[in-house]
């Protein structure tokens, strides 16, 4: 069985024009209906992180010398247009078998550190995982991920950082299946949802009219014609775009989780889910995600490429995030076991070997959360300076919570903690094995109501 296959139907396609567009100004178009199946035990992983910007900048331009430069004088368009325009393909990706999915989503923009802070949080997708990509002609629906498990933790990298510092080389890149599958432990479990789970991305453009309205009725890509500068001649009183009515000015996100997808999502509905989700809080998982959050309050990349180095590169100054005008957060649990525990150590239990901690935990039957973030200009001052600019950045507008049968408990624990003479008995490569397979729990644990409370 090959690790993975793809079947597709793939036409690339010049559109034929009148005489004032040659065969050349036209942007050439693709039309597939790709299906890609991979067969692996192992995690499939990608990762994200602003060290990784440059890159990825460098490799959207190399991308763009694959087609001839705009002939058309018309003012350029932004790469989300770009693809409208040019590219019509529907991408099914399905996982067989028990391969995972991971997306590492960095915490600092130093790519060598990798624990602490710089570990960031993992999205792991488990059992049947499929991706599809345009599939529904909704473009709430653009990007749609289906899996029967989904985990967000912050992950452990301390294997690959003992590694690293023992003077491993860059040519130790291929590793063996069991240093591959050390590199998914996890250090902290922060949510986990199962029984046929979905994320939905969704992208809705908007155009602005002429009359200061704004409209989400686009021309289609057909009608969109380019010519020769001779011919670029615009109506009296109008200025020439070839792109008027195609031309995208704001984009609107929207992304939601839904866990169980096949349920009805209403305050009305009261019938019991089948589905577990757990979210788990702590004071050090806040303090490490305003670390990561905050990563996001400046300047994500640099500019490359420029300078008398690079002669005759043309630039873009369309930008994805000046044109996104809001955000839309969805987010549908039913049920959900949600805990917020501390963990200390008190005066009289210094002298024992004892952790206690303290909570809540919360058990709601259904969990509706509606939450959006929308654009806006402000004034700010300039440091060290008396005068203030204008900026703009996303802020939160408007939520909705809506909670179904909320049962909320206290929680009390003590926990025997691990003494000097247990670290002087266990060897190093024993830790790392207990730290990454823990021995099962077969304590048995009196449910009387049956709620679950017990994880």
């Amino acid at each position: 069985m090959p690790a993975w296959s793809l079947k597709t139907d793939f036409v690339i396609a010049e559109e034929f024009r009148g005489p004032e567009s040659c065969l050349t100004v036209s942007p050439v178009k693709s039309y597939s209906d790709i299906s890609v199946n991979i067969n692996t035990g192992l995690p499939t992983r990608i990762t994200w992180g602003a060290s990784y910007q440059p890159a990825i900048q460098d490799m959207m331009m190399v991308i763009e010398t694959f087609t001839k430069p705009q002939v058309d004088p018309s003012e350029r368009t932004g790469f989300w247009d770009k693809l409208r325009l040019s590219f019509h393909s529907r991408i099914d990706v399905a996982w067989k078998g028990d391969g995972d999915v991971h997306l590492t989503l960095k915490g600092t923009r130093d790519p060598y550190i990798v624990t602490g802070d710089g570990a960031g949080f993992l999205m792991c997708w488990r059992n049947d995982v499929r991706l599809s990509v345009c599939r529904d002609d909704d473009p709430r629906k653009f990007i749609t991920v289906d899996s029967g498990e989904y985990i967000l933790a912050i992950p452990d990298f301390s294997h690959q950082a003992r590694v690293s510092a023992s003077g491993a080389n860059d040519s130790d890149s291929v590793v063996s299946a069991d240093s591959f599958r050390r590199g998914a432990s996890f250090k902290k479990v922060v949510m986990k949802l199962s029984g046929n789970v979905q994320w939905l991305v969704g992208l809705m453009f908007e155009r602005d009219l002429d009359d200061g309205t704004r409209s989400f009725d686009f021309e289609p890509h057909y009608n969109v014609v380019t010519k020769e500068v001779q011919y670029c001649k615009a109506p009296p009183g109008e200025e020439y775009d070839a792109f008027r009515g195609f031309r995208s000015h704001h984009i609107h996100m929207s992304i939601a989780v839904k866990a169980p997808v096949d349920r009805e999502w209403s305050v009305s509905n009261t019938e019991p889910s089948r589905s577990y989700n757990t979210v788990h809080l702590t004071p050090r998982f806040f303090t490490h995600f305003f670390s990561w959050w905050s990563m996001f309050g400046g300047t994500m990349s640099l500019p490359i490429r420029q300078g008398s180095l690079w002669p005759g590169i043309e630039k873009s100054s369309k930008k994805f995030g000046r044109h996104l005008a809001t955000i839309k957060y969805n987010l549908l649990l039913a049920p959900l076991f949600l805990s917020h525990v501390y963990k200390h150590k008190d005066a009289e239990d210094y002298s024992e070997d004892v952790v206690s901690a303290t909570g809540l935990k919360m058990r709601l039957d259904s969990f509706m959360l509606d939450m959006h973030q929308r654009r806006e200009e402000f004034n700010t001052q300039d440091k060290g300076r008396n005068t203030q600019t204008k900026t703009s950045a996303m802020k939160l507008h408007r939520a909705q919570l809506d909670l179904l049968s909320a049962d909320i408990r206290a929680i009390s624990a003590s926990i025997a903690g691990t003494t000097p003479e247990d670290l002087q008995k266990a060897s190093a490569p024993n830790l790392v094995s207990q730290l990454e397979r823990g021995q099962t729990d077969l304590s048995h644990f009196d449910i009387p109501d049956n709620d679950f409370y017990l994880d």
